[in-house]
């Protein structure tokens, strides 16, 4: 008897999670994307609108946006429906400051606004 309330909440929980039904899985807009990342208060060095990029896994943990050529940004707010080698992206970000001792492989962004490209 006590397996049917178990098996009421699995369904519940289940089928609330489930994302197949909406349009929104795979685009991230501000209220979205969160802003608190300790580089977000640094300094903008330039902002970037309506850019394409393909998302690169750099380890198992870390991805990054290849914007053409050599040029690869590091996003620190990548959202995890995104986080897919390979896929390509629509975003705006913030390019945010760094000092030449913390070694960074690429520029951080924090992004305002990422979408995939359907």
């Amino acid at each position: 008897m006590k397996m049917f309330p178990a098996a009421i909440l699995l369904f519940t929980l289940s089928n609330s999670c489930n994302m197949e039904k909406t349009n929104k899985k795979n685009d991230a807009s501000a209220p979205q994307l969160t802003q608190e990342h300790p580089l977000a208060k640094r300094k903008t060095l330039y902002s970037l609108e309506d850019k394409q990029g393909t998302v690169l896994a750099l380890d198992n943990a870390n991805f990054g946006i290849n914007i053409g050529g050599d040029t690869i940004l590091l996003p620190l707010n990548l959202p995890v429906q995104l986080q897919e080698a390979g896929i390509k992206i629509n975003f705006s970000g913030e390019v945010k400051e760094t000092d030449a001792a913390e070694l960074w492989a690429a520029p951080p962004i924090l992004l305002t606004r990422a979408e995939k490209i359907k």
